[in-house]
């Protein structure tokens, strides 16, 4: 085998290309590399096709992304390229002065291949018939929405009109077959002169898949060239859900097949690995007769999606350590692209007194940490905050000591504190005897006045891109006199005080009202929380699991936590772990509980307005 390859290592991901020499026909399939500033590996075939009318022929191809995972038009990591649309996106402070995700509402907004639409008239409705948009970064193009989408107002216009400046234009789902809930793709370009390649689509789970596309041709004339294109199911499903409603790309592409003036021209025939990767491209001619040699493409041994890790084994200079003594808070904060942490603990007479901060672990050394004193503290929670000249910094922490928030940052010389804010929060006070009491009235009533208990969460809540934090009043319970029996005597009697959650935020500008009571979430001490993206808009949800339940909050444009949404099953228990992640790639956050010890867990999917639960082997166990 005569080979020539490359291999693009990203993520414990490898790719290799290969040219096998079983064919005699001279020539190769064209392909081309490339490396993008963040590291991905792409790979490019562009597909052979006749010649068009004055030079029109469509520009496509087979496109690799190394950072793509299982999503893709073709398969997973591939797409077809030189087929364009316009897709839903959220709502942004910076741009509309909110932050929502997409949830088919008048706060959706779109993208012309990734590009903003911008309203040119700000007063004319977003989405609606007639409005006129342009590219947010400078492109001359005009985008004008037009009718109402057959799925309702809220899913915004039935179609879109592109108009460039040589005259030529685009239209964007002006055909059933080329409009999904959450996608317009085109459905024809046309020039100046009239010459027109047309698109021709199919819809599956809420998903387009291309099967044609037609050329050679002005206006509505039959097209005398065709790109057709054959599909399987799919081995793993691209599947999300957009407020509810789910999206599943289940096909993968198996052949293309080229046709000019009713002749064959060429045809590329797709071939897979077991686990739904793509193992080879042949391009053959038209009749199937002849082909180059195969472009082959190998793999490391894991199946899509799987979960691996790769272990550092190392040394610190702080001994004596286990989950069951010590905790850790993770970081970047030194802003060299690798995790560093903050270790400190949770026993003995140091417990939350101080932390030594390791920077730059490396395997088998032994990684030194100075102890930084810091004083009694109820919490250490990383942070992204700006300088002083109002710049986003690398990522440091912040020290939650009382009502006292002070932020640090890791310098080449040590340990600063970069500002501080202070905030003192209400104090709970309850009463002896209920007023329903029988005490005698001249007998005055007690008050006892309490510092509630907080739990103290980070996360990003306001969508500004800088960290704030929760302050959680635990639930209280209390004991105090009650109403009498029938004997006239004070019955025993408690109660539990919901306490509020605080917002903080910790942005450095605000010197002042920088703290709001963001109502009741209902945390006790036996609850378990977390912080995650739950409906994909950019801000932190706080999850609140309780053993049966959960329940998902947000912050609100006032300042409050909302609920989002809450679900009950027997499966969540908070005696077990809970591991939240991304692992469908929608951008929304799931969880994973165990169902018990063994291979099998219960995943929770966020559809953007609920949960989702599945049962699942995964290939490791508790």
């Amino acid at each position: 085998m005569k080979q020539f390859y490359f291999s693009i290592l990203f993520l414990s991901f490898s790719f290799y290309i290969s040219a096998q020499t079983t064919s005699t026909e001279v020539g190769t399939t064209e392909g081309q590399l490339t490396v993008s500033l963040t590291g991905n590996a792409n790979y490019t075939i562009p597909i052979a096709v006749p010649p068009g009318i004055n030079g029109v022929e469509p520009e496509i191809g087979l496109s690799y992304n190394s950072q793509k995972g299982l999503t893709g038009t073709a398969a997973s990591g591939w797409d077809i390229s030189g087929v364009s649309s316009i897709t839903r996106i959220p709502s942004t402070k910076l741009h509309d002065g909110t932050i929502d995700g997409v949830d088919f509402d008048a706060l959706d907004r779109f993208a012309l291949n990734g590009q903003r639409l911008i309203r040119k008239d700000s007063t004319a409705a977003y989405g609606g018939n007639g409005t006129v948009y342009e590219t947010e970064y400078y492109s001359n193009v005009r985008v004008t929405s037009y009718g109402v989408h057959p799925s309702g107002a809220n899913y915004g216009p039935e179609y879109f009109l592109v108009e460039y400046p040589d005259g030529s234009k685009e239209l964007y789902g002006n055909s059933a077959d080329s409009r999904s809930v959450a996608e317009w793709a085109i459905t024809y370009w046309e020039n100046a002169q009239g010459v027109r390649i047309n698109y021709k689509y199919s819809i599956s789970s809420n998903s387009l898949i291309l099967e044609s596309v037609k050329y050679g041709t002005r206006g509505i004339a039959t097209p005398i060239n065709e790109i057709q294109f054959t599909y399987e199911p799919r081995y793993i499903p691209e599947n999300y859900y957009i407020a509810g409603t789910n999206i599943k790309r289940d096909k993968n592409l198996t052949g293309i097949k080229v046709i000019g003036n009713g002749v064959g021209y060429r045809n590329y025939a797709l071939t897979y690995q077991s686990f739904g990767r793509i193992k080879e491209i042949v391009e053959k001619s038209g009749d199937n007769t002849k082909s180059y040699n195969p472009t082959v493409f190998e793999y490391e041994a894991k199946a899509p999606g799987e979960i691996t890790y790769i272990p550092i084994s190392t040394t610190t200079s702080v001994g004596n350590i286990n989950s069951l003594n010590a905790a850790t808070v993770s970081g970047d904060f030194d802003e060299d692209g690798k995790m560093d942490f903050l270790l400190y603990p949770t026993t003995g007479p140091d417990a939350k007194k101080k932390f030594w901060p390791f920077i730059n672990i490396e395997s088998g050394d032994v990684n030194i940490g100075a102890p930084y004193n810091s004083g009694a503290f109820d919490e250490i929670l990383s942070s992204t905050f700006l300088s002083s000249g109002g710049k986003v910094m690398p990522q440091g922490w912040t020290l939650v000591q009382g009502n006292v928030f002070t932020t640090y940052a890791k310098s080449a010389t040590g340990i600063y504190a970069q500002y501080q804010k202070t905030y003192t929060f209400p104090q709970f006070t309850y009463y002896s005897e209920s007023p329903l009491s029988c005490i005698k009235a001249n007998t005055p009533r007690i008050a006892t006045t309490v510092s509630l208990p907080k739990r103290f969460i980070s996360g990003d809540f306001n969508g500004d891109g800088l960290t704030d934090i929760a302050a959680i009043e635990l639930n209280y319970t209390y004991s105090y006199l009650g109403p009498c029996d029938i004997y006239g005597e004070p019955l025993p009697s408690t109660s539990t005080y919901l306490g509020y959650t605080y917002f903080v935020d910790m942005d450095r500008r605000l010197a002042a009202n920088f703290t709001t009571r963001a109502g009741r979430l209902g945390v006790s001490i036996n609850s378990v929380t977390y912080v995650a993206d739950f409906n994909g808009d950019g801000k932190s949800d706080i999850y609140v699991f309780d053993l049966g339940k959960v329940k998902v909050y947000s912050l609100n444009d006032s300042k409050q936590f909302e609920l989002l949404t809450q679900f009950t099953d027997t499966g969540i228990d908070t005696a077990k772990p809970i591991l939240i992640g991304d692992y469908n790639g929608d951008g929304k956050s799931d969880f994973m509980i165990p169902k018990e010890y063994g291979n099998y867990w219960y995943s929770y999917n966020s559809t953007g307005a609920g949960l989702l639960k599945e049962e699942n082997m995964y290939p490791f166990c508790l």
